[in-house]
């Protein structure tokens, strides 16, 4: 239930189901905050050949992200109480 709260405005405004040239700017400008973005934007690039980004971008960007992820949860991990 929780994780639905999260991840559903994550996939709406990844431009998985709708284009993000199409959303309003101000919808938009969350949409560039949100690293699925990129990765559907690789990924479209890798199937079909189009773009909405420099895939050096998308990638670059997804690399950033999974870095500082992995980086989070290895941190919250370590500080966790597992004694």
């Amino acid at each position: 239930m929780k994780q639905g709260f999260i991840l559903y405005p994550f996939l709406f405004l990844s431009g998985a189901l709708y284009p993000v040239d199409r959303f309003p700017s101000y919808v938009a400008q969350f949409s560039y905050l949100n690293p699925l973005t990129y990765g559907i934007d690789g990924l479209r690039y890798s199937l079909l050949g189009i773009s909405s980004f420099n895939p050096a971008l998308d990638l670059g960007v997804m690399t950033i992200s999974c870095v500082a992820i992995l980086g989070l949860g290895t941190y919250l991990f370590e500080i966790g109480e597992w004694e």
